[in-house]
């Protein structure tokens, strides 16, 4: 499928603005891994790729598939465009075992290692402010609907 699309686009371009075109794919299986999919690898893929053609099938639009609390869902692009960008700590059990087994190092200079820490301690304190705020809320229990696990994903 790839190789047909390179192809065409190459000679639309050719056709209609009379320009010779390079065009390169990149498997994304590979600039994405640098080892090879495993069984589970493959599997998540599938079950992606299949929900997403056959709700694109079904009429669907403006979505992304993904997996939440291990579930394949379609989540609207306005939904994804109102939340925060997560963002990994540096001291992150995941980030680290990713630099260790990649052999790369944590790519932040001496002065941008002091700029990330101020930000890291900054988004710490605004989420445990969030947390305690939730944690009153339910103590005096308001009439918002609030659950115990809304405060759960908080991990301040």
């Amino acid at each position: 499928m790839a190789n047909f699309i390179k192809n065409d686009i190459n000679s639309y371009a050719e056709k209609k603005h009379g320009i010779k075109l390079t065009v390169k794919y990149l498997d994304p299986k590979r600039s994405i891994r640098a080892s090879p999919p495993n069984a589970e690898d493959t599997q998540i893929s599938h079950t992606l790729a299949l929900s997403a053609a056959h709700s694109g099938m079904a009429g669907f639009t403006d979505f992304a598939v993904g997996l939440v609390r291990c579930q394949c869902v379609m989540i609207p692009f306005d939904a994804l465009e109102q939340c925060e960008t997560r963002m990994l700590k540096r001291k992150d059990n995941d980030w680290q075992r990713l630099l260790m087994s990649t052999g790369q190092s944590d790519l932040l200079s001496a002065e941008n290692q002091g700029k990330y820490k101020v930000k890291e301690r900054e988004e710490q304190l605004r989420r445990k402010e969030k947390y305690l705020n939730l944690k009153v809320k339910l103590a005096l229990g308001t009439d918002e609907k609030i659950r115990e696990s809304e405060a759960d994903h908080l991990n301040y």
